[in-house]
C-alpha cells in the first residue's frame, strides 16, 4: 500500500507539473502574438498623431499651441526621443513591449521576495508562477484596451510601478518619498486621470490613514510641484494650463446631466461589465471579481468558515449598494430633468428595497466589525468609486478601460501577501486553479490580433516611401508646413509638419467647429498653407472644405517630379503658381 499511494502521489505531481507548464506555455504564446506585431512596426492609429507632435516639437513647433492633441506632453517627448534617437518609432515600440512584459515580470518578482527565505522551492515556484499568470491576464486584457504604443500603457506601468513600490518598500524616508514622485509624475503625465487609479490602490494598500498620508497624498504633493516645473522649464506652462486644460475640461470630460461624474462613480457594474461581458476572456473578470469580493481576507490573512462568509456576503451586499445607488441616482436626475412626478408606487417599491438592502449590509457590517473586517470592506467598496470615475470620465471609450488595470494589479499583490502566507493553501490554491483555467481556455481575441497587424500598415517602414517621397517635394519647392486632411497615418514619419493646431479635426469634433481652434486653424491654413493634402478621393473635414477653390491639382515644375504620391492627393495654391519655378 506505501509503495501504491506513492505512486499515486508521484502521478498526480506529474500530472499538476505538466498542466502548470502547458499554461506557462500558453501564457508565452499569448504574450508572443500580442509583442510580435509591435515588433515589426505595429501603431494605433493615435500613436502615429503623438509622432507627428514629436516630430513638430523637433522642428521647434510647441504642443497646444502649434499642434493640438488631447493628452499630456510626456507621450509627445517620447516620440521626440524616438525620433531623434532612430528615427523611427522603435524606441517607443521597445518601450510598448518592455512596459507591458514588465507587469508579469513584477508581480512574479514580488511574490518571491514573500516566500524566498520562508517557503520551500514547491511554493516559491507556485506562487511565482501563479503571480507571473495574473500579470499575464492583466497584460492581455491592458493591451486588448489600448493597442500598441499608446498613452494608457505607459501610465498604467509607472501606475504600478508606484503601487509595487509602496507595497514592497513601506520606509517613509525622503529617498522613497522622492522615488515615489516621480512615479506619479511619470504615471500622471502620461493621462491625468492615472491620479484617480493610484489613489484607489494606495487606498488598498494603506494599513492605515498615518501610512496613506505618507505614502501617497505626500508623493502627490511632491508631484504636482515637480510637474509644474518640468511644464515651465519645457515652456508648455502657458500652453497647458491655457489651452490644453480647460478644451479638456470644458469638452472633452463627458457632462451628462443625467449622469454626471460624481453619478458614474457609483456605477461599478460598468467596470464588471466590461471585464465579463464585454471582454471575450471573460474568466479574467471572474478572477478580479473574486480577488475584489475577498480583499478583507487578503488583508486580516484570517479568516475561518463564519468571517468567510461574512466576507463574502458583505462584499457581494456593498456590490449591490454601490450598484443601487448609481440607478436610483440616474432615475431621479432624469426624472427631474424631465419634470416628471416621480413619486409614484415603482418608486416607492424601490427605495423601500434599497432601504432594506442599506439595512442587510449595515447589519452585515456591524458583524464584521466585531471581527475587525468592516474596515476592510469599507475600503474595499471605497476604492472602486475613483475607478468607475476615471474609465468613465470621457464617456468610456475603449482605451480609457485601461485605468482600472493598475488597480487589479494591487489586488493581485494583496492577494499575493496573503497567499504567502495561508497555511493550508486552500483558498489561494482554488485562486490558483481559476487563473490557470483562465490563462488555458482564453487568449488574445482574433479581432484584437487582426487590427495589431493591420497597424503594421503604419509603421514607419511601411510609409517610409511615401514619407521620402513627400519630404521632397516640399523641400524642392521651398515649402516648409502643410494643410492635411485624414492622411496623418500616411505622413506620421515626415520630417515636415502639418500647419495646426487642429491637424486632424474629425478626431476633435467634441470641440465644435466654432471653437477656437478651430477658428485659428482655419485661418492659419488660409493664410500660410501652399499645399492641401488629402486621401484620394476625399475632401477636407467640415468647415475646411470651402478651402479647396483657392487650390489647385495642377502642380508647378518643381514639384512634379516627386507626382504622383501613392494614396495621396496634393493641391497647390493657386496664387503660388506665379512665383514657383
Amino acid at each position: 500500500m506505501p509503495t501504491l499511494n506513492w505512486n499515486r502521489h508521484r502521478i498526480l505531481t506529474v500530472i499538476v507539473a505538466l498542466i502548470c507548464f502547458a499554461t506557462f506555455f500558453k501564457a508565452i504564446v499569448d504574450l508572443w502574438r500580442i509583442f510580435s506585431p509591435v515588433a515589426n512596426g505595429a501603431l494605433d492609429m493615435d500613436a502615429t498623431i503623438y509622432f507627428i507632435i514629436g516630430r513638430g516639437i523637433l522642428n521647434g513647433l510647441r504642443p497646444y499651441v502649434d499642434l493640438f492633441e488631447s493628452k499630456p506632453p510626456e507621450m509627445f517627448l517620447l516620440t521626440a526621443l524616438s525620433l531623434i534617437t532612430t528615427g523611427t518609432q522603435w524606441i517607443a515600440s521597445a518601450a510598448d513591449i518592455l512596459a507591458k512584459l514588465s507587469l508579469p515580470i513584477l508581480l512574479a518578482a514580488y511574490a518571491a521576495s514573500k516566500v524566498w527565505r520562508s517557503g520551500s522551492h514547491k511554493t516559491i515556484l507556485w506562487l511565482c508562477s501563479t503571480a507571473f499568470l495574473i500579470g499575464v491576464l492583466i497584460t492581455l486584457y491592458l493591451d486588448e484596451r489600448v493597442g500598441a504604443v499608446q498613452t494608457e500603457t505607459f501610465g498604467t506601468f509607472f501606475a504600478c510601478l508606484y503601487l509595487l513600490h509602496i507595497a514592497w518598500n513601506d520606509s517613509t524616508r525622503w529617498p522613497s518619498t522622492l522615488a515615489r514622485s516621480l512615479l506619479l509624475v511619470c504615471a500622471i503625465g502620461m493621462k491625468e486621470p492615472f491620479v484617480l487609479t493610484v489613489f484607489a490602490g494606495a487606498l488598498l494598500l494603506a494599513r492605515d490613514i498615518k501610512q496613506f498620508w505618507r505614502s501617497f497624498v505626500i508623493p502627490l504633493m511632491i508631484a504636482v510641484v515637480l510637474g509644474l516645473i518640468g511644464l515651465w522649464v519645457l515652456g508648455y506652462w502657458h500652453s497647458y494650463f491655457g489651452i490644453y486644460l480647460p478644451a479638456m475640461l470644458g469638452e472633452r470630460v463627458t457632462n451628462s446631466p443625467v449622469e454626471p461624474l460624481f453619478v458614474r462613480s457609483f456605477s461599478i457594474e460598468k467596470v464588471l461589465y466590461n471585464l465579463t461581458i464585454v471582454y471575450s476572456a471573460w474568466g479574467f473578470g471572474i478572477v478580479v471579481a473574486c480577488l475584489w469580493v475577498l480583499f478583507p481576507l487578503w488583508k486580516a490573512c484570517r479568516a475561518n468558515l463564519f468571517e468567510l462568509l461574512l466576507i463574502i456576503t458583505g462584499s457581494v451586499l456593498g456590490f449591490f449598494v454601490l450598484r443601487f445607488t448609481w440607478v436610483l441616482a440616474v432615475f431621479f436626475r432624469a426624472a427631474y430633468l424631465a419634470h416628471a412626478d416621480v413619486w409614484v408606487d415603482f418608486v416607492y417599491i424601490k427605495f423601500a428595497e434599497y432601504l432594506i438592502l442599506l439595512l442587510g449590509f449595515f447589519l452585515v457590517l456591524y458583524l464584521q466589525s466585531r471581527q475587525k473586517l468592516a474596515q476592510h470592506t469599507l475600503v474595499a467598496m471605497a476604492a472602486t468609486l475613483p475607478i468607475s470615475a476615471a474609465v468613465g470620465v470621457a464617456g468610456y471609450p475603449l482605451q480609457h478601460w485601461a485605468f482600472a488595470c493598475p488597480f487589479y494589479f494591487v489586488l493581485a499583490l494583496v492577494f499575493i501577501s496573503y497567499a504567502a502566507t495561508e497555511k493550508p493553501k486552500v483558498i489561494s490554491g482554488i485562486m490558483s486553479g481559476m487563473i490557470i483555467f483562465t490563462v488555458i481556455l482564453f487568449g488574445p481575441s482574433k479581432e484584437h490580433l487582426y487590427k495589431l497587424n493591420l497597424d503594421i500598415q503604419n509603421s514607419a517602414k511601411a510609409n517610409a516611401d511615401i514619407a521620402h517621397q513627400f519630404d521632397g517635394l516640399l523641400d524642392a519647392c521651398g515649402i516648409g508646413q502643410y494643410a492635411g486632411f485624414g492622411v496623418f497615418k500616411e505622413l506620421a514619419f515626415s520630417k515636415h509638419s502639418p500647419i495646426g493646431p487642429i491637424f486632424v479635426p474629425e478626431f476633435h469634433k467634441y470641440l465644435g467647429e466654432d471653437h477656437p481652434l478651430f477658428t485659428i486653424t482655419y485661418q492659419n491654413i488660409e493664410k500660410n498653407a501652399e499645399v492641401l493634402v488629402l486621401k484620394k478621393g476625399s475632401t477636407p473635414f467640415g468647415v475646411f472644405s470651402t478651402l479647396v477653390s483657392q487650390f489647385t491639382d495642377k502642380p508647378p515644375a518643381c514639384a512634379q517630379k516627386y507626382l504622383p504620391i501613392d494614396d495621396l492627393n496634393i493641391l497647390f495654391r493657386i496664387s503660388a503658381h506665379a512665383n514657383r519655378p
